[in-house]
């Protein structure tokens, strides 16, 4: 108890003579405004780090959407790739009666072959009710 009553008085103590060298020495003045100096370089650090932690949300979320316009045009150009070649090993061709040729359908050599093959699958007592 006694040392820290000891404690409080070498405090105070110390409290008060720098406080009187500070106005003997005219200390005073220079430690206040080095002090508000500080304050301000404490306050542009703090809004700097704020803004810092902002610019990094933005960044992963301008991230985020230019990976998911990579993916979308990766799966498109996939896409178009493998209708093009649907297309050159005459699987697909494209509906004449689209003015764009943006609609493909089945080639008519496809859709005849797979006509003739069911033809033939289906049991003949199935045609003969067809009649």
């Amino acid at each position: 108890m006694a040392e820290a009553f000891l404690q409080i008085v070498l405090e105070n103590l110390s409290s008060l003579i720098q406080g009187e060298i500070g106005l003997i020495l005219g200390v005073d003045e220079e430690m206040n405004n080095l002090f508000s100096t500080l304050t301000t370089i404490q306050s542009v650090l703090e809004d700097a780090e704020m803004k810092q932690l902002k610019l990094n949300d933005l960044t992963y979320e301008i991230d985020d959407i230019l990976d998911e316009c990579a993916t979308k045009f990766f799966m498109e150009d996939v896409g178009n790739n493998i209708c093009d070649e649907l297309v050159l090993r005459s699987l697909l061709q494209y509906d004449s009666r689209d003015a764009d040729e943006k609609t493909l359908i089945m080639h008519d050599l496809v859709r005849d072959l797979a006509q003739s093959i069911m033809e033939n699958k289906i049991p003949k007592s199935s045609k003969a009710n067809d009649r």
